[in-house]
């Protein structure tokens, strides 16, 4: 078994960029360009294959992940490389035993976070503890097949998936299970409290709430959108209009509170994203970010070297054609939280059209 070493490329006018293993995209709000760079205010990233959606709940993919990173924001973040220390971002502190925000109990286990006022939202709203009350309902609420929020249930319900709780479909079942729902997230006055079912990694929640699916998000936006109004008196009908969805609600939608707002989505091309002024953590050095999709190689690397694009994904197989060139910037061994393994069969048809 082995552990593969990632490797990241930038032309050397890209300040601020650092890496962190878990989520592996580019954070836009740390990064800017030397005022010498081609297009010093816009930074271009060309890549493979594009996001399959912007909502935080569905999404479960690298691509969406790194728009979703930059248009919303969580409660808590990693503290840039580190991914066992975090930031306070929406919440005003991070939750330990210590500060007395993590309360455990042979019962079961509470977290709470203050929540930060003034945050506006690219809707025009700001985010309030009803916002974020509301993120985390709709995300187990919508708990699609195959989709991310399995991470979300299992310290709160002590499920992976709503239907290991009963019938969705059943009145009594729907109710029980809603209220579920209801009583793991509450608001406290400024406070949202969380209710684990039982004692659980602090480490391991802190890190799930510090990834893409935790996304606050605008409730008045979502709800404009078409996602869960918010309803709880009745959990089947909740249920049929909301679980498990054919489609993403947010699918194109903007209701985050980052530090980039969604400018336009050109499917199968790129994705623009403009700074948003008004982030409650200052607006960000770059005043534009462009994702393109470029499947290419032999085009992602005129354009790196043209410098065209300021930050391109390399494949291995290609990366001695640009080690050496000039303005560009290699940054190797990068650990990665993925595992390589080769596995030998002994058993081997004598007639199978594999042997060589």
């Amino acid at each position: 078994m082995h552990q593969p070493l990632a490797r990241h490329w930038e032309r050397t006018w890209v300040q601020g960029w650092y890496y962190n293993p878990i989520y592996p995209g580019l954070y836009f709000y740390a990064l800017s360009k030397s005022p010498d760079a081609k297009n010093p205010d816009t930074l271009i990233e060309a890549t493979i294959g594009e996001p399959e959606t912007l909502d935080p709940a569905w999404a479960y993919d690298t691509a969406s992940g790194e728009v979703i990173f930059n248009i919303y924001d969580t409660l808590i973040f990693f503290d840039r490389e580190h991914v066992d220390k975090f930031v306070p971002v929406i919440a005003e502190k991070v939750p330990s035993v210590e500060n007395g925000l993590v309360k455990i109990s042979e019962k079961g286990m509470t977290v709470i976070f203050p929540i930060r006022k003034g945050i506006k939202t690219h809707d025009g709203g700001e985010i309030t503890p009803e916002d974020v009350e509301y993120s985390f309902e709709r995300a187990m609420i919508q708990d699609r097949d195959g989709g991310p929020v399995w991470m979300i249930l299992m310290p709160l319900l002590g499920v992976e998936s709503l239907s290991e709780l009963g019938n969705l479909s059943d009145p009594n079942d729907a109710a029980r299970i809603g209220k579920m729902i209801d009583e793991a997230v509450e608001v406290q006055g400024d406070n949202v409290v969380f209710h684990l079912v039982k004692p659980y990694p602090l480490m391991t929640f802190l890190q799930i709430w510090s990834q893409t699916w935790s996304s606050i998000v605008d409730k008045e936006c979502a709800i404009k959108h078409g996602a869960w109004p918010g309803n709880k008196d009745n959990w089947v009908e909740v249920f049929r209009k909301y679980h498990n969805p054919e489609e993403p609600e947010l699918q194109e939608a903007d209701c985050g509170s980052g530090p980039f707002m969604l400018e336009k989505w050109e499917h199968g091309k790129q994705i623009s994203l403009v700074r948003f002024d008004d982030y409650f953590q200052g607006p960000a050095k770059l005043k534009r970010a462009i994702i393109k999709k470029v499947d290419e190689w032999p085009t992602r690397k005129l354009m790196f070297i043209n410098g065209d694009a300021d930050i391109v994904y390399v494949p291995i197989m290609h990366a001695k054609e640009l080690e050496g060139a000039e303005g560009i910037r290699c940054v190797k061994g990068l650990p990665t939280l993925a595992n390589t393994a080769i596995f030998f069969t002994f058993k081997i048809d004598p007639n199978s059209p594999y042997i060589g």
